[in-house]
């Protein structure tokens, strides 16, 4: 099983955070708890610093999956299984350093778990 910590895969390809970190990205939450269950909560990120967030997490099956957001943006962490049951999280936009993180919708909360957030200061966007 891969650690969540150090490794991430995505599609067919295994991505390090030091390979993620060195493209402009920094760490700015890490989920303390990747193996429990993940409850609606406020996610605090360490600083507001960045321009763009990539929200990496747990789908089923030990995948993950990705979802890239402009600052003041909130998203939707979807994922769909073979039977086409499709699962949702809203992950809302509070301010530049606080996001909430709803219950899951069509499933239990050990899946569509954030794991990382990484913020990117790419100069691109305004």
């Amino acid at each position: 099983m891969t650690k969540l910590n150090e490794n991430l895969e995505i599609g067919n390809t295994e991505y390090t955070l030091k390979d993620i970190t060195n493209n402009q990205g920094k760490i700015l939450w890490t989920n303390p708890s990747p193996t429990s269950d993940f409850a609606s909560q406020t996610i605090i990120l360490s600083s507001d610093d960045y321009d763009m967030l990539e929200i990496f997490y747990h789908t089923f099956n030990n995948q993950v999956g990705s979802s890239r957001i402009f600052k003041g943006k909130g998203t939707r962490i979807i994922t769909s299984i073979s039977n086409g049951t499709v699962y949702m999280r809203i992950i809302d936009y509070v301010d530049d350093t606080h996001f909430f993180a709803s219950n899951i919708y069509g499933g239990s909360n050990g899946n569509l778990k954030p794991l990382y957030i990484i913020g990117y200061k790419t100069g691109l966007f305004s």
